[in-house]
């Protein structure tokens, strides 16, 4: 690592360390799928303190996992909840990086008055050490900064950029080298919006669904961001969730029967998809999906593939295009004391007359445990994933 990158990430981070955020309540932020909120989540949900929470469609709002602590909270004032140990500990993580928000949702709750305005920014240091055959470097040095402006609990405005002296290696990353070995991106950039019974988000971020603990199968977590257009819905049990995107054209290289590109040519691609999730506090969620994969050398986007509420594997069949729609059904289960059961089936190009090639599938199932055998604050995951050779 090259003194003047460690020089550069240092510097940043102590610049923005020193100065105190404004303000850290931030509503309709979007918690990073890297935060380690998740893991904690995913444990007392596991204990099934969270019978509300749509777990697997992430990212969760900063607002999302505050309103579930609070209830909480009440709960052990009000109801007298008794916690173990372990989700005292927990929850006392959550108390501490939700502290503002936790008081805005409670002196809203009492007053139903909202603030005017939010403005936060910081930075989140990362250090790791990983060894690679072939690769001289051995140490890795990451920061992250965020910057957000939120009016009146309705209107989000986020940026985070993140330095690192080795991004360039990353897949997540969209990035290139700039001097050093040094590196960053703008890996969230995104305006959101409160419309009551929904969220329309416009920009940079990042999307996942499915219950998976490392991965998933249609959406995971470790793709790249993307810059999409995204609106969620929430109707009782269920949540409603559609996107598109632009993705990276693609070159076609010329065929030997292709008179007509000779030369091959840049093919654009689009994503576009949709997600019904059912969420019941009895301790089951199940979610099924819908993607879709479409372009070529002249095409735009097309309006059949971004209405959310039509079946794209109907559409592209009646329209008689060969594009490529995947589908995926997923539900996790709760009913059992520390214990949650998730599976999740993948189907890629589902052929219709079961004859012209065999289907590609994917499946993936696992257990998470909270507390195993007795050992208190300690969880529990096995899980296995396969994907049919086609």
């Amino acid at each position: 690592m090259k003194k003047r990158t460690l020089s550069i990430i240092i510097l940043g981070f102590l610049f923005s360390s020193i100065f105190p955020s404004l303000s850290s309540a931030a509503l309709l932020e979007n918690i990073p799928l890297d935060s380690w909120v998740y893991s904690v989540v995913e444990e007392l949900y596991t204990q099934g303190l969270f019978p509300d929470l749509h777990k697997d469609v992430k990212p969760y709002t900063r607002g999302d996992i505050a309103s579930l602590v609070l209830k909480i909270n009440l709960k052990q004032r009000d109801e007298g909840l008794n916690l173990t140990d372990s989700q005292l500990w927990l929850i006392s993580k959550l108390n501490q990086e939700f502290k503002s928000e936790l008081e805005e949702l409670y002196q809203k709750d009492q007053t139903n008055q909202n603030k005017t305005n939010v403005i936060k920014y910081g930075t989140s240091p990362v250090m790791s050490l990983s060894l690679a055959e072939g690769d001289s470097s051995y140490g890795r040095l990451q920061t992250k900064f965020n910057l957000g402006i939120e009016f009146n609990n309705k209107l989000a405005l986020y940026d985070r950029v993140v330095i690192d002296n080795q991004g360039q290696k990353e897949r997540s990353y969209q990035a290139r080298e700039w001097k050093g070995d040094l590196s960053g991106t703008f890996d969230e950039a995104y305006a959101n919006l409160d419309l009551s019974y929904s969220n329309l988000l416009l920009g940079r971020d990042h999307i996942r669904w499915g219950p998976g603990n490392k991965d998933v199968l249609l959406l995971s977590g470790q793709i790249p961001p993307f810059d999409m257009i995204k609106a969620e819905g929430k109707f009782g049990s269920f949540k409603l969730i559609w996107f598109a995107t632009v993705l990276d054209q693609v070159f076609i290289p010329p065929l030997w029967r292709d008179f007509q590109n000779e030369d091959g040519f840049w093919a654009k691609r689009y994503l576009s998809g949709h997600r019904l999730n059912l969420k019941l506090k009895a301790g089951l969620e199940t979610g099924i999906s819908e993607v879709v994969l479409y372009g070529g050398e002249d095409r735009n986007p097309e309006a059949y593939y971004l209405n959310p509420l039509l079946p794209y594997y109907g559409e592209q069949y009646n329209r008689d295009v060969d594009d490529n729609v995947l589908w995926s059904w997923d539900i996790s289960i709760t009913w059992f004391k520390n214990k949650e059961l998730y599976f999740e089936l993948l189907v890629d190009d589902f052929q219709y007359d079961f004859e012209s090639e065999p289907h590609q599938t994917g499946y993936q199932f696992g257990l998470n445990y909270a507390d195993p055998f007795g050992f208190k604050r300690s969880y529990f995951n096995l899980e296995y994933t396969k994907i049919n050779t086609w």
